[in-house]
């Protein structure tokens, strides 16, 4: 996550200068206007992941992006499609992240990659997350399909109690047309967090079996008796 700061530090930086430089681009034809930013992801995202493992933010943490298969640097075909997994999904790609095994986002598991550390001797083991792995010993835990079943339940209800919440506290021209009052626009976009943060809760809890119908269940230890 720290990466994703810096590097959402850099688009912000590009952004900036994209706008300021807009005014002496009036004139010219709109994929000249766009040509910059455009230019400045695809350099920053797929291109360095390609030549050097990593992006700005891979680089200052120490991180790599390598093939989960291979562990070699990965072709610009499969970062260039990682990118745009990340740019479509947002910052709600990196859920999945606190649920696999190897701590892999969606845009890694689509694209076969994952995010290590380049030396991880150097950092203190605080900082050196294990991989996450079912405590086979202690729980019984319940099937990947059932456990899907119960998230797509769960994610069904709470949309369903969102959008009947969203539909009574505010205007229909709000959320068809944009046009909200300043409360409006607070309401909304306070719902809208606070479904995205369930939602994302809902995930993580049902993939490590702590949803109510697909929890996880502590094995009981069998006593022996035995005789004088």
């Amino acid at each position: 996550m720290r990466a994703l700061l810096v590097d959402s530090g850099f688009g912000m930086l590009i952004v900036v200068i994209w706008w300021a430089s807009l005014p002496a681009l009036v004139a010219a034809p709109p994929l000249a206007k766009f040509a910059f930013p455009i230019a400045a992801f695809i350099i920053l995202e797929p291109v360095m992941v390609a030549l050097t493992g990593g992006t700005p933010g891979h680089h200052l943490m120490g991180l790599r992006v390598e093939s989960a298969a291979t562990g070699h640097r990965i072709g610009l075909l499969r970062a260039s499609l990682r990118a745009l997994f990340r740019a479509a999904l947002g910052w709600l790609t990196f859920v999945l992240a606190l649920t696999t095994r190897k701590r892999q986002a969606i845009h890694d598991l689509c694209v076969g990659t994952v995010v290590v550390l380049r030396n991880p001797a150097a950092l203190p083991p605080a900082e050196c997350l294990p991989e996450l792995r079912p405590d086979l010993e202690s729980f019984d835990y319940p099937s990947k399909t059932r456990r899907g079943v119960a998230i797509c339940i769960y994610l069904f209800a709470i949309t369903s109690a969102y959008i009947l919440i969203l539909g009574a506290a505010v205007s229909v021209d709000c959320t068809a047309h944009a046009k909200c009052s300043f409360g409006e626009a607070a309401v909304y976009k306070g719902l809208w967090a606070s479904w995205t943060l369930v939602c994302a809760t809902l995930i993580v809890h049902g993939c490590r079996a702590r949803l109510i119908g697909a929890r996880r269940k502590a094995r009981r230890e069998e006593v022996r008796a035995v005789g004088p």
